[in-house]
This record gives structure tokens, C-alpha cells and sequence, in this order.
């Protein structure tokens, strides 16, 4: 508002406003407590100037022609302004005035203030009229008057001083409402309204409505308003539209509970479940809550969290809706340690017996919404052979054994490999896979004349299955062949004797004993496994007792005790002589062999003092030294000594005096033995006991002893030579 100045009007008390400039006299509100009146100013420029020269001009005008009409009713000749005739003069004034009273009726309002002295009259007030496009004047009524002069008394609203927005004064001006607060779940249906009848404030009675029945009310706020599924005082709390909680992604649960009405809402406290995915639940339910001071309605949002998480153990499921199984009347395998078991789940049962194992774990599969446990059965473990037991899937039992068939058997391919090879045709307790179960055993294949010292053998350490691998030993009891399968021969009593004992390996040989008087002449061959060897080989004689031809002869030598041989038994000559007779006794002598003989006189006669001489082809008693080969006195024994001090000799048989010795004989020569004494004219007999055999096949040694026969087991093609023993008559000699 562009004023100058606003002062006293001269002569009253009145406040009058001085405007200048612009086009209007324009504020927001310009409150006057006394009467004021509005003058302008008509010495300005431009549009403001303008006005208020036209209304100066109008107001000058209306009083010209007031001051005319007055004249004319005296004075007709002095109308002016082309007024020529009374008549036309009036309606020309009146024209006029009509003119300049609708110029004031638009523009003295706006610039010439109202009178107020209505009973609740107030103030003077200058507001900005908006329809208007400017500032206009109007009386400001006080204690809810209204009317143009503030004549218009309020309605009398103390009897709802408590209740809404009318609790704030005991009146309400025609025109104006206020609103009733109404109980808990309920609002009014229109406001406290005072309205003007008969020139009289009237007020009408609004209802407190239910807030789903006030389908089209005008609670506080609010006009023509739906207040379905509202709640709180005055229907105040705004539903929630579900719909807005879909687009959050979430969605409702099939099935849950859920307050919703038909238009997809609900009310202010009111939840709903909502839908989570597989083996998940909500930790809350959709929530649908008012903030009292934003008015706003939101959602409280739940989570979905794992089953377990929520305390719903082993349940399952959309919504952790499908109940576990009840496995508490399992105590054996993992079931032990379970209460419940989730569907599509599955633990392990033991079996009271061992050597089974159940065929398939014990399951929990849904049946008609439910679950139902499947109890599996024990199986034998070698008919388990495409079983689902404990921690195995399509597994082969086969060879397993303990508890639940869980001790695993042994790959013989692994033993193969480690050196211990399965022996062909030996006892194994294999399967067709090669395998065995612990506490089997297999024999293995062992090398020429060795065999296992025990089996092959599948432990179990409580780990791990592998072999006690045996080891190769020697045969023993003369067993022979890989494995030592070839079976000795067997030696009779009659033959154990020797180097032979009670069995004999295949293939080998042994020297026998022969009866007392008789020596073996070969050795014995085991040839066939498991064969018997009865009796001796061949045995040959060898102590002869035989009745010879006694004579005498005269011998031109001292003695043959003065070495009339030497030790190797070859005759030495160029001996002493002498004239003396000697009594003989003779035998002819035959072998069938060429070798080396024993040839002796055994003791037994110990009345003589015997010497012996061998003569090759014939013997002549008339000429004893002619064709004599060989000759003997006493034995030499290993240690050089003769005579009756000798030691045992080669044969072990203790010789004393008597003569016996090595001699060299072929089977295609006769020989004759003499038999003589030693001292000249000493008598003997023609009985006498005589040794002569091939005992040893390269004379006497160091190691010769009497029935050591290690050279007929070292070459088993040898054949020991027999002699042969007649009475030697030198006159009849053939």
C-alpha cells in the first residue's frame, strides 16, 4: 500500500489515510480501530493521479448536478451542458448519476472505508480480495459476529467446549464449523455447523458414525471421505493397502491369517503373514502401523529366516510348514543322535547282528502333506551288493564284515603286488573279485624247495584292512618242489638205517645199512613222490667164514712182519731170508669189479698170529714168492700203528695183529688168498674168518670210516664191488 501518511481527520477524532502514486491502494490487511476515512490526492502523476482526479471529477459532477436539478425546478433557462429541455436535462442527470453512482459502487469501496457499529463491530480492516484482483475495505467482527455491519450474532457452542476443534470457544459464527471429537472407532458424519435461519444462528447435530459406516462423511479434515478399516478416535489411523506391501516384495501367505478387507486393506494394528520361500519362516508378521504425528500409515516388514534359526528344528518347507519326523526311538548309527529327522532327510541305523548292514538309511519322505519314516532293513553283507549303508551310496558289501559291514576287505591284486603271489591250487577263500574279508587267509606261491612259514592272512587294525604276509622257509622232512609239494619217500624200518633216516626228497639218494656181515653196493633213489623204500639195496657180503685148503710151504724169508709190503699194500722185495715152513691155508679170490678192496682177516681167532699174502693168477706153495701181489701182517691203523696197541682202523674195527689192508683188484684177474701164521711152524686152521669187500672206492683216507658211504650218494652210478671166496687147492688149480 503506498501511503503517505495516515493522520487525525481535522474536527473529529477519525484516522484518514493520504494515497499516493500506482494504480491501487493495495496491502495484505491494514486494521483500523477507529472510524477512518480515505482522501486522495489529485496533484500526483501518472495512473493513481488519474483515478483520483476521475473520482474528484465525479464527486464535483454529482454535486453540479444535485446543485442543477435543485435550479431547474426555479429556473429552467439555466440548465447547461446541451441540456435543452427540461426532460432531456433530467434524464441526463440522471444518466449521469447513475453513472457516477456505479463508478462509486466499484471504486468506493475500495477506497472509501465502511461504517462498523454493529453489536460485534470491531475494527476496520483493509484485506487483499483476491477475486477482486485488489484491496478492498471491510468491517472486522469480533466474538464470532458476522454480517456486513457485524450485526449477525454466533451460535452458542458451550454445551461442546470439549470435544474436537470446537472446544476452543463457546461460539461459532453463522457460516463456520468446527469439528466434534467422537469415542474410539468412530467419527462424525458432517461438523458442528452453525447456519443462518430466520436471521438466526442455528446449529445442526452431527452424529458420531462407526468408521466403517461412515462410508461418505465429513470428518475433521476430511469431505466426503471413506473411512472403511479407519481406527482410533475420530477414525484418525489410516488403513494400510496391502498392495503396497506386495510391491515390496512381499507377498501374503496361502492360508494365513490375515485381517484384510475386500478393498485389500487393513486396519492400524492388524498383521498378516506373509509368504517366504522354502525352509524359511517369518521372524513377525506383517505389521500395519500409524505415526500419530506424521499421519502417515507404513508397514512394519518381517524377515524370513532359516527354520532352525527360528526355533522350528528340522522343520521344512514353504513357510516351515511340513513338521519333521520323531526318530527318538532310534538309538543306534548317527539316528542316536538325533530327535527328529527333516523330510528328505536321512540317518544311519545299526544292526543288532554282525556281519549286517541296513540296505538303505533310515528316511523321512513326505506322504500326503506329512512325514513318514521309512525303516530300512538288515541285509547279510555279501547280499548287500548295491546298498545305501552308513556314509555309502549303491555300495558293494561283498567280503565285508563286522559291525554294519564296516571292516573292508583285501585286494589279493595288492599282495600280488607287494611279492606275494596267490598259490595256484592252494587254499584261498577269495571271492570273484579277488578279495577276501578280514580273518581269511590264502597260501602263497613260494619258490623251489621253500614253502610259506604260515598263510597270507587279512587283518584289521581298526583303520585300515591289509596282509600279514608269511615268509619262505626251506622244506623240512625231506619235502621237495615249489611249495615243497613233492612228498618224500618213505623209508622202512628196514632200511632207516644209514644215511637214509625215516624219508627221502624225491630225486635224492642215501646209502642204507646192510645186515651185520654185508656192505651196501649202491645207493638208494627216491624216484617217485610218496613211494616207499622197503629194504636195503643191494647188500654183498663181506664177513666170510669159509673152510680153505690147508697145507704149508716153505717161504725164504725171515718174517713177513719186517713190512714184506708196504702200507699201500704193494709188494717190497729184497727181504731177508731163510729156510722155514709155514702152515697156510688158501682161498681162491674173485671180484666183479675192478677198485679198491678190504681184504683182512677179522678177529675173532686170537690163538694165531695170521699173516696174509695175495698171489696173482696162481699160487705155487713150492715157490711162494712167484705171482705174490700183495701181503699183509697187521693192520696199520691212521696213526702208523700195528700190532696189538693199533687203534680202531679205517673201518673202525680194532685189528690188533691180525692182518687187513687196500688192495687193488680187477674183475678179469683170480687171485689167492693165503692165509699163514707169523712165526714159522705155528699151526692154522682151515676155518677162518675172513673180510673182503669194495668198501671204499679210492682207498683208505683221513675221513674213511667203516659203512661211509658218501661216495655212492655223490654219484649214484657207482656200484661197489663184491668178492667171491672158494677153497684154493694149488694142485687142482683150474
Amino acid at each position: 500500500m503506498n501511503v503517505v501518511d495516515v493522520g487525525a481527520r481535522p474536527g473529529s477524532g477519525d484516522t484518514i489515510i493520504h494515497a499516493r502514486g500506482g494504480t491501487s491502494v493495495r496491502a495484505d490487511a491494514v486494521v483500523f480501530e477507529t472510524v477512518a476515512y480515505a482522501e486522495y490526492d489529485a496533484s500526483g502523476a501518472g495512473s493513481m493521479a488519474d483515478v483520483s482526479a476521475r473520482l474528484f471529477d465525479a464527486e464535483n459532477r454529482v454535486e453540479a448536478l444535485r446543485t442543477a436539478l435543485k435550479a431547474a425546478e426555479n429556473d429552467a433557462p439555466t440548465l447547461t451542458d446541451g441540456v435543452k429541455t427540461c426532460e432531456d436535462g433530467r434524464a441526463a442527470l440522471l444518466g449521469e448519476v447513475e453513472a457516477l453512482e456505479a463508478a462509486w459502487n466499484s471504486a468506493g469501496a475500495r477506497f472509501t472505508p465502511p461504517t462498523c457499529t454493529g453489536p460485534g463491530a470491531r475494527n476496520l480492516i483493509y484485506v487483499y480480495e483476491a477475486a477482486l484482483g485488489h484491496n478492498v475495505w471491510s468491517c472486522v467482527c469480533k466474538n464470532d459476529y458476522t454480517g456486513a455491519n457485524c450485526d449477525v450474532a454466533p451460535c452458542d457452542t458451550s454445551a461442546f467446549t470439549t470435544l474436537g476443534s470446537c472446544a476452543v470457544a463457546n461460539t461459532l459464527a453463522v457460516g463456520a464449523s468446527c469439528d466434534l471429537s467422537c469415542a474410539a472407532g468412530s467419527v462424525q458424519d458432517t461438523p458442528l455447523t452453525c447456519t443462518l435461519q430466520g436471521g438466526v444462528g442455528i446449529l445442526n447435530t452431527p452424529i458420531c458414525t462407526a468408521c466403517n459406516s461412515c462410508t461418505n462423511c465429513d470428518g475433521p479434515g476430511k469431505n466426503n471421505y471413506d473411512y472403511t478399516d479407519h481406527t482410533g478416535t475420530n477414525c484418525a489411523s489410516i488403513p494400510c493397502d496391502l498392495s503396497d506391501a506386495t510391491s515390496a516384495g512381499y507377498t501374503l501367505r496361502v492360508g494365513g491369517t490375515c485381517d484384510l478387507d475386500t478393498n485389500g486393506k487393513i486396519i492400524s494394528g492388524a498383521t498378516c503373514d506373509i509368504e517366504c520361500a522354502a525352509n524359511s519362516i517369518q521372524n513377525s508378521q506383517l505389521v500395519c502401523t500409524y505415526d500419530t504425528l506424521t499421519e502417515t500409515n507404513s508397514f512394519i516388514y518381517p524377515t524370513c529366516e532359516d527354520c532352525n534359526t527360528a526355533g522350528l528344528i528340522d522343520y521344512t518347507g514353504a513357510n516351515c510348514a511340513i513338521a519333521p519326523c520323531n526318530v527318538a526311538a532310534y538309538t543306534t548309527g548317527t539316528c542316536a543322535s538325533l530327535s527328529t529327522l527333516p523330510v528328505g532327510g536321512s540317518c544311519d541305523l545299526s544292526c543288532s547282528e554282525v556281519g549286517e548292514v541296513r540296505n538303505a538309511p533310515l528316511r523321512c519322505e513326505l506322504q500326503d502333506g506329512v512325514g513318514v519314516l521309512f525303516e530300512p532293513a538288515c541285509t547279510a553283507c555279501n547280499s548287500c551288493t548295491n546298498c545305501d549303508g552308513p556314509g555309502r551310496t549303491d555300495f558293494d558289501y561283498t567280503d565285508y564284515t563286522g559291525a554294519d559291514c564296516s571292516i573292508p576287505p583285501c585286494d589279493l591284486s595288492v599282495a600280488a603286488t607287494a611279492g606275494y603271489p596267490v598259490r595256484q591250487g592252494g587254499t584261498c577263500a577269495s571271492d570273484a573279485n579277488g578279495k577276501i574279508p578280514v580273518g581269511a587267509t590264502c597260501d602263497i606261491e613260494c619258490a623251489a624247495d621253500s614253502v610259506q612259514d604260515s598263510q597270507l592272512t587279512c587283518t584289521w587294525d581298526a583303520t585300515l584292512s591289509s596282509f600279514n604276509a608269511p615268509s619262505c622257509v626251506a622244506c623240512t622232512g625231506n619235502y621237495t618242489g615249489a611249495n615243497c609239494v613233492t612228498a618224500p619217500c618213505v623209508v622202512g624200518s628196514g632200511a632207516s638205517d644209514g644215511s637214509c633216516g625215516a624219508a627221502l626228497a624225491v630225486g635224492a639218494s642215501c646209502a642204507q645199512h646192510c645186515t651185520s656181515g654185508s656192505f651196501i653196493a649202491s645207493a638208494s633213489t627216491c624216484s617217485a613222490s610218496g613211494s616207499t623204500i622197503s629194504s636195503p639195496g643191494t647188500c654183498r657180503q663181506m664177513d666170510f667164514t669159509l673152510n680153505g685148503y690147508a697145507s704149508s710151504f716153505k717161504l725164504s724169508v725171515d718174517s713177513v712182519h719186517i713190512n714184506l709190503f708196504n702200507t699201500a699194500g704193494d709188494y717190497v722185495s729184497g727181504m731177508g731170508s731163510g729156510d722155514n715152513r709155514f702152515y697156510y691155508t688158501a682161498f681162491k679170490l674173485t671180484v666183479d669189479r675192478d677198485a679198491v678192496y678190504h681184504v683182512g682177516h677179522r678177529l675173532g681167532e686170537t690163538a694165531y698170529d695170521t699173516s696174509m699174502l695175495i698171489y696173482k693168477d696162481s699160487f705155487d706153495p713150492r715157490d711162494p714168492e712167484s705171482n705174490l701181489k700183495y701181503g699183509n701182517d697187521d693192520a696199520l691203523d691212521a696213526t702208523g700203528s700195528t700190532g696189538s696197541n693199533s687203534a680202531a682202523w679205517f673201518d673202525g674195527v680194532r685189528y690188533n695183529a691180525q692182518p687187513s689192508v687196500f688192495v687193488s683188484l680187477k674183475a678179469d684177474t683170480k687171485y689167492v688168498l693165503v692165509m699163514t701164521t707169523y712165526n714159522p711152524n705155528d699151526a692154522i686152521p682151515s676155518t677162518l674168518d675172513l673180510v673182503c669187500g669194495n668198501l671204499d672206492f679210492d682207498g683208505r683216507d683221513s675221513v674213511y670210516k667203516y659203512h661211509d658211504d658218501a661216495e655212492l650218494v655223490a654219484d649214484t652210478t657207482l656200484t661197489r664191488g663184491a668178492c667171491a671166496l672158494v677153497a684154493y687147492d694149488p694142485d687142482q688149480d683150474d
